[in-house]
C-alpha cells in the first residue's frame, strides 16, 4: 500500500472517530438538555400550582370543594345536549340536573370502601400517589395490544383530575397532574383523599359521589344498599356514562365478575363458588356466570349461523370458552 493511501486511510479513520465522538457527545448533551427542560418544566408547573392551588388543597382538610372541574364540564355537556335537542325539536329533552352531595367517610359502609379499593387502587394506602408497577403493566399491555387497553391511574391521580384538570391538553395535563398528586399526598391524609374520591367520582350522567349514585340507581340511601347493590355501584366507576346496572352489558358484567372474585380474595375466600363464601356472593357469582354463558352462546351460535332453540336459550353444556369467561383472566 502506498504512502498516500495510508495517509488517506488514517485521515479517514481519524475524521470518522472525531465525527462519532462529536455525534455521541451531541446526543448526550441533547439528552441532558431535554431532561433538564422536562425537570425545570415540572418544577415550574409545581411552583405555579403551589401558588394557584395550594390554598384550595389545604382547605380540603376541613371542608369539601364547592365544585370540581369534572362537574363543571358535565354541566356544560348537559347544557349543550339540551340546546341541541331543542334545536332538533325533540319531544323528550335530556335531563340536565347535576346530582351531587357530600357524605363523610364514617357514613360510607366499610364493605363499599373495600370494594372501591379492590376495584380501583388496591395499593392506595401503601403508595405515595403513583403505582409504578401498574404503570409498567399498563404500558406493556397497551403496547402488546397496539392501542390503549387500560390505564394505571391511582385514586390520588383521579382526585387530581376530577378536581382540577378537565379539558387540559395531554402533555400539559400530565405535568400538572403529577405535581398536583404530590401536593395532595403532601397536604392531605390518605383517608381524606379517599373521602374526596368517593364524593367526586362520577356514577352516571350528571351523578357524582356514592350517595347520589345510590339514590340515582337504586332509589335508596347508601346505608340501605345490599352488598350486591354496592358491588353494582362500584363496578360503574370505569365507565359511568355508558354502563347501567339494570342492563346486561357483557363488558360491564365481565368487569363485575372480576371485581367480585378479587373482593373474595381480599376477604380471604379462595373462590366465590365455595361454600365458605357468603350467600350473597355465591348468588351473584351463579347469576353472572349464567348470564355470561348465555350471552356467549348466543354470540357463538349467531356467528356460526346455528339457530337458537325456541326459547332463545343456549344448551346446558359449557365449552372451554365459557369456562374461561366464568373463571375470568
Amino acid at each position: 500500500m502506498t504512502t498516500i493511501k495510508l495517509i488517506f486511510l488514517w485521515t479517514f479513520r481519524i475524521l470518522k472517530y472525531i465525527w462519532l465522538t462529536f455525534w455521541t457527545l451531541y446526543q448526550i448533551a441533547f439528552g441532558i438538555v431535554l431532561v433538564a427542560l422536562v425537570w425545570y418544566g415540572f418544577q415550574g408547573t409545581k411552583l405555579f400550582l403551589q401558588y394557584s392551588h395550594i390554598r384550595d388543597i389545604k382547605a380540603l382538610q376541613s371542608s369539601p370543594p364547592d365544585t370540581t372541574a369534572f362537574i363543571q364540564a358535565e354541566r356544560r355537556s348537559l347544557h349543550d345536549s339540551l340546546i341541541s335537542a331543542q334545536r332538533r325539536g325533540a319531544r323528550i329533552l335530556p335531563d340536565t340536573t347535576i346530582r351531587w352531595s357530600w357524605i363523610s367517610m364514617d357514613s360510607i359502609p366499610k364493605v363499599l370502601r373495600e370494594m372501591v379499593l379492590v376495584a380501583e387502587d388496591s395499593k392506595f394506602y401503601s403508595h405515595e400517589g403513583f403505582d409504578i408497577e401498574q404503570i409498567e403493566y399498563a404500558l406493556v399491555s397497551n403496547h402488546q395490544a397496539g392501542h390503549p387497553m387500560r390505564g394505571a391511574s391511582t385514586i390520588t391521580q383521579q382526585v387530581a383530575k376530577n378536581l382540577y384538570l378537565d379539558g387540559e391538553k395531554e402533555m400539559k395535563r400530565k405535568l400538572r397532574e403529577a405535581a398536583l398528586v404530590l401536593l395532595l399526598e403532601q397536604y392531605l391524609t390518605k383517608d381524606k383523599i379517599f373521602e374526596i374520591y368517593l364524593n367526586v367520582a362520577q356514577f352516571g350522567p350528571g351523578v357524582f359521589g356514592v350517595r347520589e349514585g345510590a339514590r340515582f340507581h337504586f332509589g335508596k340511601e347508601l346505608s340501605l344498599l345490599s352488598q350486591e347493590e354496592m358491588l353494582d355501584l362500584v363496578c360503574l366507576l370505569p365507565s359511568p356514562k355508558r354502563w347501567d346496572p339494570k342492563r346486561s352489558n357483557p363488558v360491564y358484567l365481565s368487569h363485575r365478575l372480576r371485581v367480585l372474585q378479587n373482593y373474595a380474595l381480599f376477604r380471604g375466600i379462595r373462590s366465590t363458588a365455595d361454600t365458605s363464601a357468603p350467600e350473597w356472593m355465591r348468588g351473584v357469582y351463579d347469576s353472572l356466570s349464567n348470564v355470561l354463558v348465555e350471552q356467549r352462546w348466543k354470540k357463538l351460535r349467531s356467528n356460526s349461523g346455528v339457530p337458537l332453540n325456541d326459547s332463545g336459550h343456549a344448551a346446558d353444556s359449557v365449552s372451554g370458552d365459557e369456562e374461561m369467561i366464568i373463571e375470568g383472566p
